[in-house]
């Protein structure tokens, strides 16, 4: 039996959260046993999207907010990548 197909993907503000709940649709249409994780919105949420990380925690304005907010930006981006190694990934 094949292995379930599991997509990462990150969105870090509203229009990217919403054309990836488009996405997500339109392929959970084509293959109701994707499963989708990463980093995104609410609107990822609504289409089964499992979110290690609020989106928001990546959203920033400006050079100041963006260098006072690397650190922890990075830290995400480990775990999550983590997180995607421990489960197993599928690449094509």
């Amino acid at each position: 039996m094949p292995r379930q197909l599991r997509v990462g993907m990150v969105a870090g503000e509203a229009s990217g959260d919403l054309l990836a709940s488009h996405l997500i649709a339109a392929l959970k249409r084509k293959r109701p046993d994707i499963a989708f994780a990463g980093i995104g919105g609410p609107r990822m949420a609504a289409e089964g999207f499992e979110s290690h990380f609020p989106m928001d925690k990546l959203s920033v304005r400006g050079y100041a907010e963006a260098l006072a907010t690397t650190a922890r930006s990075w830290a995400s981006a480990r775990a999550w990548r983590a997180a995607c190694y421990a489960s197993g990934p599928t690449f094509s």
